[in-house]
């Protein structure tokens, strides 16, 4: 099974920024495909869960999280952990 959003843990782990603020539709290109219609409509999407969602496992495995995220302007804040 592919790991969908495994291209993101590979972008954010060889990003050496504290923080980096990503477009949804750069995320989509970074994983090469469609985020999840959810991610545009539900914040709760964006949420910090590990292991639950493979979204938050992706970003989280990377040493970072959501600091911030617009579902309006569709962007979303991911900062290094402590």
């Amino acid at each position: 099974m592919r790991d969908k959003y495994g291209p993101l843990r590979d972008y954010l782990k060889l990003c050496d920024k504290s923080s980096i603020k990503l477009t949804y539709k750069e995320i989509e290109e970074i994983i090469g495909t469609d985020l999840q219609p959810s991610a545009y409509d539900y914040k709760e999407w964006w949420s910090n869960r590990k292991p639950y969602v493979s979204q938050a496992k992706a970003y989280l495995d990377a040493g970072y999280y959501v600091e911030n995220h617009n579902l309006i302007e569709q962007w979303v804040i991911f900062s290094k952990l402590d």
